[in-house]
């Protein structure tokens, strides 16, 4: 029997989120019979919720980097960077798969100190090039990108938006090395039992049934601009 093909798939963090379903999916459905998938990341921030109780639903068992931040910190994320690079040498994947901004940068930069021939894919869930940083902050990643995504072999982007945005607004890399493959998720529990659902949420908040109800849901950050929300709502009344 051949060997397995080994992936080793990086996550930012693991809380509540699209990257993790994502990450967790691709790891619990591959062929077990022929891929072998060793799944890290950082630990949730204090305010999010811990993704652990999607990865042991699905039995898919991950390890937690110590050192990995979402915010930029040169101390931890070159230990982090570190770590990552003594994994890689003690796993020897045939596949690094990173997801998202903080994980893509330190992981591709991890595969490029492994001198052994590898593929390395990365999944863009957004971008950090606007509403983050500063002008000239955005300048220098825009070039870490566009060298690391030279070193990769895949870009993977999860709409026909993101993907033109890659190539033509902050000319990431070329459009032969850019993949679209949307976001799969399990909608199931929110299509089941609605009638019940409706009206346990509206008795809970005395909404009565004629009473239109609009819902945003992510973080309170300027980043996911709420107050467009709020400017349309008022714009509609």
């Amino acid at each position: 029997m051949s060997k397995k093909i080994k992936i080793l798939r990086i996550l930012n963090r693991f809380n509540v989120g699209g990257p993790v379903y994502n990450a967790t999916y691709l790891t619990k459905y591959l062929n077990s019979d022929l891929y072998e998938t060793l799944l890290i990341g950082g630990k949730p921030e204090k305010h999010e919720q811990s993704a652990d109780y999607i990865l042991n639903d699905l039995e898919v068992p991950y390890r937690q980097l110590k050192f990995m931040r979402r915010a930029v910190s040169p101390l931890f994320d070159l230990l982090s960077l570190i770590q990552i690079i003594i994994i890689i040498y003690r796993y020897k994947p045939n596949i690094i798969h990173t997801h998202a901004a903080k994980s893509g940068l330190l992981g591709r930069l991890a595969s490029l100190f492994y001198f052994k021939k590898i593929k390395v894919v990365h999944t863009y869930h957004g971008n950090v090039f606007e509403g983050y940083f500063s002008h000239f902050k955005n300048l220098i990643l825009l070039f870490i990108e566009r060298f690391l995504a030279s070193k990769s072999t895949k870009i993977i982007a999860i709409s026909k938006l993101q993907s033109h945005d890659l190539i033509v607004k902050y000319k990431i890399c070329e459009k032969e090395k850019i993949e679209i493959i949307p976001l799969g998720f399990d909608l199931y529990r929110f299509t089941e039992n609605t009638n019940s659902k409706r009206e346990k949420l509206r008795k809970e908040f005395n909404v009565n049934g004629s009473t239109i109800l609009i819902t945003i849901v992510g973080r309170i950050v300027p980043i996911k601009n709420h107050q467009l929300f709020i400017d349309v709502i008022n714009y509609c009344k």
